[in-house]
């Protein structure tokens, strides 16, 4: 109990005394009293509001701490890209890549990764470096595995031009990912 909220009770309390030892006055019951009884109940209930604001008060002040994963450079060379295509399907899918990191993503807080490539679309080309295209798969992977945050802010946002990089914001915040 804070040294603050002790005074603040003794005040209350030495109050309460001086105004019961003037309820009674020779022998009769004063009036008072019934005013003294509104006032025992407001300190009850005040002392209820000084113990909730002091409850959270003590939250507020108790440091926190967050777990935060970090990951550089996700990229995809044009052999990861056919690695991870299903000629039966037709369809691509990435969430093998990350099977052994992905249960340290999920445990953090928050985890952020650096998007070294574009999601511009297969009309645009699927290709590696130096001009990164990948499917739009590897956003679904990616938030599946854990990601939270992906960073396009990088020297391959622009691997297809602004259209490219639109479209990439546009995937990413489609899947729930915030991104830069």
């Amino acid at each position: 109990m804070s040294h603050c909220y002790i005074q603040l009770l003794q005040i209350m309390v030495l109050t309460i005394s001086m105004d019961h030892s003037q309820v009674i006055s020779g022998g009769k019951i004063d009036e008072n009293f019934k005013q003294s009884q509104n006032v025992w109940q407001y300190v009850k209930e005040a002392t209820s509001q000084v113990d909730e604001v002091l409850g959270k008060l003590q939250e507020a002040l108790t440091p926190q701490t967050i777990q935060l994963t970090t990951v550089g450079d996700i990229m995809m060379h044009e052999p990861q890209i056919t690695s991870g295509y299903d000629p039966k399907t037709q369809t691509y899918a990435y969430d093998y890549m990350f099977k052994e990191v992905a249960p340290y993503l999920k445990a953090a807080d928050l985890t952020i990764g650096n998007l070294e490539l574009t999601l511009s679309g297969k009309d645009k080309k699927y290709t590696g470096y130096p001009r990164f295209n990948a499917p739009d798969e590897l956003a679904d992977a990616l938030k599946d595995v854990g990601f939270d945050v992906l960073t396009t802010a990088n020297n391959h946002s622009l691997d297809r031009d602004f259209e490219g990089l639109k479209r990439t914001i546009d995937v990413l915040e489609q899947r729930g990912l915030q991104c830069t």
